[in-house]
């Protein structure tokens, strides 16, 4: 079983160093995907009824990965207007995709491609969810599964890579685990927190130690600091009195404003 995990390109090595962390014992290879960047495959050593708990235990563990998805099937398929009709095939034939969708289950496909094509990401995800619907109805006395793309129950990604289609269960919905939910202050500059985290890492940051960030914006590195090491001391300053006050209304957002010392200060002067 392979779990596809993405996260911002040029951090693979930090995310697969973390993951070899959170699941030692759970998989037998975590490596860099070989043909999309972003990405990591992680192939696991459980059983399928297990993905829950290892899905739970990234979602609430792991600081540097965007989204979570479940490789069902993967083929090759041609370049030009027959790829459409390989990937309806390979679609179809993904028979995995009747344990999460229902005929009263809505879906979407997410459609993503690489490389020179015959076809465009619109057709790719036409032919997919036409193929989705056949599938359903057969089983289920010809009720088609509703198509929704705002809203969806249950999203499937449909990859192309050159010749290459793989056909993903995206197990963490529409919404990127970058977004914290913490960030009520929104700073123009802002650094996504997957990166915060990936900067910390480079950094070498142990606990224990102190950490000074001289000009912190929306504070998003001493927040994610203060939720993911045991810090004796961080300070988080800038000379904007906005942006300090913005920092401020952040970190009691994330439940961490007790942890970190605010300063208006010019980092010319430190």
């Amino acid at each position: 079983m392979k779990l596809i995990v993405t996260t911002n390109p040029g951090i693979e090595d930090l995310v697969i160093e973390e993951l070899e962390c959170l699941l030692k014992g759970c998989c037998s290879s975590i490596k860099p995907h070989p043909k999309f960047r972003g990405r990591v495959v992680v192939e696991l050593s459980l059983d399928e009824k297990d993905i829950n708990r290892v899905v739970e235990l990234l979602v609430d563990k792991a600081t540097m990965i965007n989204k979570i998805f479940l490789l069902l099937n993967e083929a090759k398929i041609s370049k030009d207007r027959r790829g459409l009709e390989d990937i309806y095939e390979l679609v179809y034939s993904t028979k995995k995709i009747l344990q999460y969708i229902l005929p009263y289950t809505t879906f979407a496909i997410r459609a993503e491609r690489v490389g020179s094509h015959e076809f465009t990401s619109l057709d790719i995800g036409r032919v997919a969810g036409d193929a989705v619907r056949k599938l359903v109805a057969e089983l289920h006395k010809g009720i088609p599964a509703p198509v929704n793309l705002d809203y969806p129950n249950v999203e499937i990604g449909v990859d192309v890579y050159e010749d290459t289609c793989s056909i993903n269960l995206i197990l963490t919905g529409d919404t990127s685990l970058h977004r914290r939910g913490y960030r009520v202050y929104d700073h123009p500059g802002a650094l996504k927190p997957t990166l915060a985290n990936a900067m910390l890492k480079l950094a070498k940051v142990r606990n224990g130690e102190v950490l000074l960030d001289p000009m912190c914006g929306g504070g998003t590195i001493p927040i994610e600091a203060a939720l993911h090491y045991n810090l004796s001391c961080i300070k988080c300053y800038d000379i904007s009195p906005k942006h300090i006050r913005g920092a401020i209304l952040n970190a009691i957002s994330a439940n961490v404003e007790d942890k970190i010392e605010f300063r208006v200060q010019d980092a010319r002067k430190l």
